[in-house]
């Protein structure tokens, strides 16, 4: 083929490779990924927990008053719902201090069911008896740390459930 006419092929080539790449680029994933976008509408934060489960505002404002907490777990696979102003995730169960409530709790994911303590030390015993940590994370410092980095505090957890892994240091 001579020069022309590769010329020509090329030509006519370009408006379909600049098809494609259009096409490509406008096509929409068939899943959102649940740590990285969302649906929500631009006045509503939220802190991905484990999926499908997160904690949701429409308060753009931390008071830091006591017995306040801006976030809200409220899933339909759940009756209940908590205000959690500490929270921390272990395979199967969130668990959590609901200030509405002025109590502990443990969310069973497994089971879809929220167990509330009547203290700490209730708390403390049932998580012992459940194998977890008692530790919470404050949910501002987990979601200052989420909006910054993009980092959970228990993504090693859901890493290593997600991969089947178990870990050797606990």
């Amino acid at each position: 083929m001579k020069a022309g006419g590769k010329i020509i092929v090329g030509l006519l080539m370009l408006p379909l490779g600049l098809a494609f790449i259009y096409s490509y680029s406008q096509r929409k994933p068939e899943k959102l990924r649940f740590y990285f976008e969302d649906n929500l509408e631009s006045d509503v934060w939220r802190v991905p927990i484990i999926e499908p489960y997160q904690l949701i505002t429409t308060d753009g404002v931390n008071n830091h008053q006591a017995g306040y907490s801006r976030w809200t777990f409220q899933e339909p696979d759940f009756q209940e719902y908590f205000h959690p102003d500490s929270i921390n995730y272990q395979p199967g169960f969130i668990t959590f201090h609901d200030t509405s409530q002025h109590s502990y709790g443990f969310c069973d994911i497994t089971h879809k069911s929220i167990n509330y303590c009547n203290d700490y030390q209730q708390f403390r015993k049932l998580a012992i008896t459940k194998g977890l940590s008692k530790f919470l994370y404050s949910t501002e410092m987990v979601y200052e740390g989420w909006s910054q980095t993009r980092l959970l505090p228990w993504a090693k957890d859901i890493l290593m459930q997600r991969w089947g892994l178990t870990n050797k240091n606990n």
